[in-house]
């Protein structure tokens, strides 16, 4: 498959219909363990740098979000009306963050490994949005 129709397939359809890419993203996380020990500590600092990223932006979006939103970050979270849409909406502007910081890091990484060869373009976009490792990081690969 090639990398554009690869990119396009997975943000052609609505996130909420991509159930398979977050099975698909769970099962490349759990495939970690099984990669080349210098494979598995360079994806460990990219991921590590890339959740820190997410946090970054929770830090810096946070704030600003809440008043466009009419939240009070000074007021007493148990003051809030409508609680549980707040922490609702918190936890899924979270977890989106941490998605963009993490996409975020690891294109940029993926595009240097591409321009060094290293990966193939489609090797890039699995790497960069479902965070499918190439066949040659396992530690089983020839």
């Amino acid at each position: 498959m090639r990398a554009g129709r690869a990119s396009a397939r997975l943000l052609s359809q609505p996130l909420w219909c991509q159930m398979n890419i977050i099975k698909e993203i769970l099962k490349n996380a759990n495939e970690t363990d099984k990669l080349k020990k210098k494979y598995y500590t360079l994806t460990s600092f990219v991921g590590l740098l890339a959740v820190f990223t997410g946090i970054g932006l929770v830090y810096v979006l946070g704030e600003p979000l809440a008043g466009v939103f009419g939240i009070d970050i000074n007021e007493n979270i148990t003051d809030i009306p409508t609680i549980i849409i707040t922490c609702i909406g918190f936890f899924i502007f979270f977890f989106l963050c941490i998605y963009i910081g993490m996409v975020s890091v690891t294109g940029i990484f993926s595009s240097y490994m591409c321009i060094t060869g290293s990966f193939t373009k489609s090797e890039a976009v699995n790497y960069t949005f479902v965070g499918k490792y190439p066949a040659n990081w396992f530690a089983n690969a020839p």
